[in-house]
């Protein structure tokens, strides 16, 4: 089964279970049980194969599938900090897969220990600046003014799980993800992530505090 899954497989069930959450139609529009359940599996599909190379193939459609949700469920009658919570959660493992130095698949179980991997690599390794330039470039071009863009909006969300996503976003984009940025896209994304963290250390709910913190 895995070595299906690091050849074809995988990224047609990835991708798959990204579109679940961009219905072609409201009559198609899937409840949050079935969102919720196609993330899951997005995410366990990362966990069991954790190949920066192969992630990195459906990287765009990946990225492209959570983030129009998470603006979807902003602009909503009816946000669903759920939904939004699960997308920046699975949104996180894949930028610290993609953009970190490969991973051992077995020591993963958890997106903590992703991120503690990734911090103790980068320090080693130092910024991954020449490598896969295409990629770096177009992630650059792209990112940060979307990145920007949902944070603001998250973090001034009525629901605290929603701004304490929005908390958790801005510690991976900061932490995790600091090496692939130039130095424009650093000056941006750098001021909205620690802005966004500072405001929300006085948030009145203690989880986001925590988060931001």
């Amino acid at each position: 089964i895995l070595s299906s899954l690091e050849g074809q497989l995988m990224p047609r069930l990835a991708l798959e279970s990204i579109s679940i959450l961009l219905p072609s139609s409201d009559y198609h529009r899937q409840d949050t049980k079935t969102v919720s359940e196609a993330l899951k599996t997005f995410g366990a599909l990362v966990k069991a194969v954790p190949d920066k190379q192969e992630w990195r193939k459906v990287f765009p459609g990946c990225v492209q599938g959570m983030l129009r949700r998470i603006i979807q469920e902003l602009r909503g009658t009816r946000e669903s900090s759920l939904i939004i919570s699960e997308c920046v959660q699975q949104l996180e493992l894949l930028l610290i897969v993609t953009m970190k130095p490969s991973v051992d698949k077995a020591s993963i179980d958890a997106i903590e220990q992703l991120r503690q991997l990734a911090i103790n690599e980068s320090n080693l390794q130092g910024p991954a600046r020449n490598e896969d330039d295409s990629f770096l470039k177009e992630c650059n071009n792209r990112l940060p003014a979307v990145f920007n863009a949902i944070i603001k909006m998250m973090q001034v969300s009525k629901s605290p799980k929603t701004r304490s996503s929005a908390a958790s976003l801005c510690r991976t984009l900061l932490m995790d993800c600091w090496s692939i940025w130039n130095i424009i896209s650093r000056e941006s994304i750098f001021v909205n992530a620690f802005q966004c963290c500072i405001i929300l250390c006085d948030d009145e709910n203690e989880s986001v505090k925590d988060t931001a913190s």
